[in-house]
């Protein structure tokens, strides 16, 4: 599965984390590769606190709604930090920290 931005690949590959651990495991003590996206669908968006405790290089997390547009972007993220929850998110997606995804962009699986 690829992650799209228009008609331009953000990520040849994408990891979904669907399972109870696999979302509290994450990329703790993973190596974030430029190429893939990790994705994590959420429930409950007021509860979803995104942390990158023992994650060990910068990330992107980047919010989104059920349409996979971008509500909140947070590029550069150092390990060990916490970032807050965004009202109306459905995902998660965390990247490497040079991604070019930005607030309001569309994106699309394929």
């Amino acid at each position: 599965m690829k992650l799209l931005k228009g008609k331009k690949e953000i990520a040849r590959n994408v990891v979904v984390f669907d399972s109870m651990i696999a979302k509290l495991i994450g990329l703790r003590f993973k190596d974030v590769k430029q190429d893939t996206a990790y994705l994590f669908p959420i429930r409950m968006s007021s509860l979803c606190l995104v942390d990158t405790f023992f994650v060990r290089s910068n990330i992107g997390i980047f919010f989104l709604d059920k349409n996979l547009r971008v509500l909140k972007a947070r590029k550069n993220i150092t390990p060990f930090k916490l970032i807050m929850p965004c009202r109306n998110a459905r995902f998660v997606l965390e990247t490497a920290s040079n991604s070019s995804i930005k607030m309001n962009d569309v994106l699309a699986l394929a």
